[in-house]
C-alpha cells in the first residue's frame, strides 16, 4: 500500500463491511508498525465502508493508498503489501413502492479484504480476515 499508484479511472465494486474494514486497516497499520485503534476509527469513519473512505482512513494512519488495475502477467512488480477485494454475496435488488411510482434500487455488492503479503512470479500468499498472519 505504502506508494501505490491510485488510477482514477478503476471502478469501485463495492463496500467492505466493518469487521472486514477494520480487520484490514489494524493489519496495515500492524505491518507498518502503526498505533492502530478501532473505536477512534469508528469515531471519525462511519460505516460502511466503501474504497474512498478506506484510502482516507489509510491516509488517516499515516498510509499511503490508492487503486489500481491488477497486474496481467507479472505478479512480482506489485508492490507489497497488496489489497485485493474478492466479492461476496451480492443483496438482491429491491422494489420500493410509493404511492405514484415504484423504483428499484441497484443492488450493492460486498467486498471481503484478501491481504498479500508474499508473491512470486505466478503465485501469491495473502490472508482473510479470521485468519492468522505473519509479516515473514
Amino acid at each position: 500500500m505504502q506508494g501505490a499508484q491510485q488510477d482514477t479511472a478503476v471502478r469501485s465494486p463495492g463496500q467492505l463491511d466493518t469487521p472486514s474494514a477494520l480487520w484490514l486497516l489494524g493489519s496495515l497499520a500492524g505491518f507498518y508498525r502503526r498505533p492502530f485503534d478501532a473505536a477512534l476509527v469508528l469515531q471519525r469513519f462511519a460505516p460502511p465502508f466503501d474504497f474512498p473512505s478506506l484510502t482516507e482512513a489509510l491516509e488517516a494512519l499515516g498510509l499511503k493508498a490508492g487503486l489500481t488495475e491488477w497486474p496481467d502477467d507479472d505478479w512480482s512488480s506489485l508492490p507489497l503489501p497488496a489489497v485485493v477485494f474478492l466479492p461476496q454475496a451480492e443483496t438482491e435488488p429491491q422494489s420500493i413502492s410509493t404511492v405514484s411510482e415504484t423504483a428499484t434500487v441497484e443492488a450493492i455488492s460486498t467486498v471481503s479484504p484478501a491481504l498479500v503479503v508474499k508473491h512470486g512470479d505466478h503465485t501469491l500468499a495473502w490472508v482473510r480476515p479470521g485468519q492468522a498472519r505473519s509479516y515473514n
